[in-house]
């Protein structure tokens, strides 16, 4: 099986990359206050297309020859990598898709790329290493609450990044003027705060993993279990998003360096630098992925693997 500890570092990184990427800041005070407008509104879209790219890097410590050799090219995949994705997404629909795509180098000699789509609440993804051609892994969203939370991510986002924002003191937000009259909220991590930032953070974490077990993202247990988890900042970085006139987001984008501990002990290393762009909102979505007629349970591949 997948090491538990590395895949609940994972689901934590990945947890706060959706988190972090709906950042942002302001004037001092007003400045949050700026920042949670541009945050509610963006709520408020009922389409939009995205673009991204990342270049993340998570080591969990002493995970290395705990799993089989096909776990352990899954969680190199996972672990390192430098990504990038597009996709499209329909509020009233309850419809997302996301293509993404790793170059090779991470974990594969080859590119690869991984389709995902979000409809009448079932989760269709690809994955070749998985997956034979045009097969995908079904995984029925049950739970509607899920079903919701996972396609109309919003919401959620919204409240972890209001977690995040209240926080970190006013003093480290700024905005800018751009030439094109937009503007550049940023909260910069100086050498002098991160200390604090991350503190700070870590005193936000328990409640916003109760926000996505609720959701039915994460399993009930997950929040007794890492009822001690902290971050640590290793180096200065960076949140900003840009946002247009008219107060809708049209870009995020992130640079942070830390660690995760478990208590006292440290748990892994990560290194994220993230940049998503946001375009078309409100217009008609052009949706490329069809319903897969070819698909595998999840139950299926999850036995192929323990076989394994």
């Amino acid at each position: 099986m997948i090491n538990k500890k590395a895949a609940t570092i994972f689901a934590v990184l990945i947890m706060l990359i959706a988190a972090f990427s709906t950042t942002g800041c302001g004037q001092r005070i007003s400045i949050k206050q700026n920042m949670e407008k541009a945050l509610e509104k963006q709520e408020t879209a009922q389409t939009y297309h995205f673009t991204g790219k990342a270049n993340i890097s998570i080591q969990p410590v002493n995970a290395s020859g705990a799993n089989s050799p096909l776990t352990e090219t899954l969680l190199q995949m996972l672990s390192t990598h430098t990504l990038t994705w597009a996709g499209a997404y329909s509020k009233p629909d309850n419809h997302m898709e996301v293509q993404l795509h790793l170059p090779a180098g991470n974990g594969s000699s080859t590119p690869i790329d991984i389709p995902l789509l979000m409809k009448d609440n079932n989760m269709y993804i690809h994955l070749p290493v998985l997956n034979e051609k045009d097969e995908y892994m079904i995984i029925p969203l049950n739970n509607q609450n899920t079903s919701n939370s996972l396609v109309n991510s919003g919401q959620l986002l919204m409240q972890t990044m209001n977690a995040l924002l209240e926080s970190v003191d006013e003093n480290n937000f700024s905005q800018q003027k751009t030439e094109s009259d937009e503007t550049n909220y940023k909260l910069t991590i100086s050498e002098k705060q991160q200390q604090k930032i991350a503190a700070d953070w870590s005193k936000a974490l328990p409640g916003i993993i109760e926000k996505y077990v609720q959701a039915g993202l994460l399993q009930k247990d997950f929040a007794q279990k890492n009822s001690n988890l902290k971050i640590n900042l290793t180096k200065p970085g960076s949140l900003q998003i840009i946002v247009d006139p008219e107060g809708w987001i049209l870009e995020e984008s992130m640079d942070i360096q830390g660690e995760l501990l478990t208590g006292e002990k440290k748990a892994a290393d990560f290194n994220i630098n993230y940049q998503t762009n946001f375009d078309k909102l409100n217009q008609q979505p052009e949706f490329e992925l069809a319903i897969p007629t070819k698909t595998k349970p999840l139950t299926e591949i999850m036995k192929f693997i323990k076989e394994r």
